[in-house]
């Protein structure tokens, strides 16, 4: 069993993983829906990174990428 500061750098590890914001937007969502708890505790201690990830202009490249494909 892990603490939610291990379980917390577990996914920034994975997060940091993504090669660019798009998949680290996807990431973040499915964390949101799967773990809320984990998703808040890895925004609060990376908010100064995440939060343009987070931001709308980043769904609006999604949409385009997909409608593109």
């Amino acid at each position: 069993v892990e603490t939610l500061p291990e379980q917390t750098m577990r996914a920034y590890h994975q997060y940091s993983e993504f090669s660019n914001d798009l998949q680290k937007s996807i990431y973040l969502r499915n964390l949101h829906e799967t773990n809320e708890t984990i998703f808040y505790s890895l925004i609060i201690a990376h908010m100064k990174e995440m939060i343009p990830v987070l931001y709308t202009p980043i769904v609006g490249t999604a949409v385009r990428t997909h409608s593109s494909q």
